[in-house]
């Protein structure tokens, strides 16, 4: 056990909430953050290189097909001249060429979206619907236009007599009309959707969950989600993707309601199916892991008994660690994300007592952080808990040294008269005097 003074436990203190501040509970990890959109395209980019590490534009058709696009040879050609892409592409082009494409397809995607949500509340079927209630439906999705646009939009629609419109001639007209500042060029040919397919039905479900959420209605939510993971099991079967990914959206929403037990075992559900179907070492794998990983953690911070503290933070960590195994296959060894995922294994490994190995992972985060050059808050905090990990150990030199690079970055962002720049400045006092 290290013998530690009491300005080293006021230190241990200050990384124990940096700590919390920054990674240590994240929440419940969402499955649309960017991070899986590059993983996609990284996938997808694996997928289809030779030898070399590069692939043809003759290629990115069918790449762009696995990344739900359906392009023409013309789409294809004008992207490629447009960015002035080459006739192969590394890694780092095709992630930019396929980063181009999506935000072109992002239109269409925002016109079925619409389409689908009015068509959930189109109670009588028939294509209209009041004034009142679209402005209510856009209003429940945050409201994607302004005032003057949803004007522009109405007077482009016409509303009838009776107070309704036709709300599929509203979206087409606003976002496909050579006059509409939203129009992209040519589009590819696509079918609008009639009534809902069962896929559809439940996509908009969970769309609509979310909103229920984002308002705070949290168990409207999560009924909402299961009615659609019940569409997905009958369509699909037990063992899908899609069910996978409907029990980690519920899973997510019941560990923020607080029902943890629940949530683990929903997550337990989503990892077995996403192992079988995906195989364990895919992207969507260490997505879930990490879910449970940080939840478990969650569960060791409160519990009283030492012993079984003891035990939940080891399976927390060992949850940990597979993820790290799969995202440094998917990123590599010295991506952000990796640099990141070693910090929060070095503050476990120190919460249990391993400190040399906490000292490691703390290093190898530091060596990424260095390769990048980067100059950012998750570099100030790595800084300061390993700094506090060296005062522990009684190493106040290389402590003072860590802790005085922490300062020079956190008056670089944040000025010298910050509180935390202020508090590292009294610590730094303390080594010194």
């Amino acid at each position: 056990m290290l013998a530690v003074s009491s300005d080293c436990c006021k230190h241990y203190e200050r990384a124990n909430r940096l700590a919390c501040r920054s990674d240590a509970y994240p929440g419940p990890i969402s499955e649309d953050r960017s991070l899986l959109t590059i993983a996609t395209i990284q996938a997808v980019f694996d997928e289809f290189r030779g030898s070399d590490d590069r692939l043809s534009t003759a290629q990115l058709p069918a790449a762009m097909r696995l990344l739900g696009m359906n392009p023409t040879e013309e789409d294809v050609s004008q992207l490629c001249e447009g960015g002035c892409f080459d006739s192969t592409l590394d890694r780092r082009a095709f992630a930019r060429f396929m980063e181009e494409a999506l935000s072109k397809w992002l239109v269409q995607d925002q016109v079925q979206e619409l389409l689908l949500s009015f068509q959930a509340f189109d109670t009588h079927g028939n294509g209209r619907m009041s004034v009142e209630k679209l402005v209510q439906i856009m209003s429940m999705a945050g409201n994607p236009f302004s005032a003057e646009e949803l004007e522009e939009m109405l007077y482009n629609a016409g509303v009838d007599g009776d107070g309704t419109l036709a709300y599929r001639d509203l979206i087409l007209r606003h976002f496909l009309s050579a006059e509409s500042g939203a129009a992209r060029g040519e589009w590819p040919s696509w079918s609008l959707p009639g009534s809902l397919a069962p896929v559809q039905e439940a996509t908009t479900l969970s769309e609509i969950a979310k909103l229920r959420a984002g308002r705070g209605h949290l168990e409207d939510a999560v009924n909402l989600r299961y009615r659609a993971l019940a569409i997905l099991e009958q369509l699909h079967g037990p063992q899908h993707p899609d069910v996978a990914a409907a029990l980690h959206a519920i899973a997510a929403l019941k560990e923020t309601q607080g029902r943890v037990e629940e949530a683990l075992d929903v997550y337990g559900r989503a990892l077995s199916i996403r192992e079988k179907v995906l195989g364990p070492h895919h992207f969507y794998v260490a997505m879930t892991l990490d879910s449970i990983a940080n939840l478990k953690d969650r569960l060791g911070q409160i519990e009283e008994e030492p012993s079984q503290q003891h035990v939940v933070m080891e399976e927390a960590l060992a949850y940990a660690c597979r993820s790290l195994s799969i995202w440094e296959k998917v990123f590599g060894p010295t991506h952000p994300h990796i640099a990141k995922i070693l910090y929060n294994l070095a503050g476990r490994k120190d919460s249990l007592g391993e400190v040399e190995e906490s000292l490691r992972l703390y290093d190898r985060a530091l060596d990424i952080h260095e390769q990048l050059r980067s100059e950012d808050v998750e570099l100030a905090d790595l800084l300061g808990a390993t700094a506090n990990l060296r005062e522990r150990l009684g190493e106040f030199s290389v402590a003072l040294n860590l802790y005085s690079r922490e300062l020079a970055l956190r008056e670089k962002l944040f000025g010298t008269t910050h509180p935390e720049v202020l508090e590292l400045r009294e610590i730094i006092s303390s080594l010194q005097a």
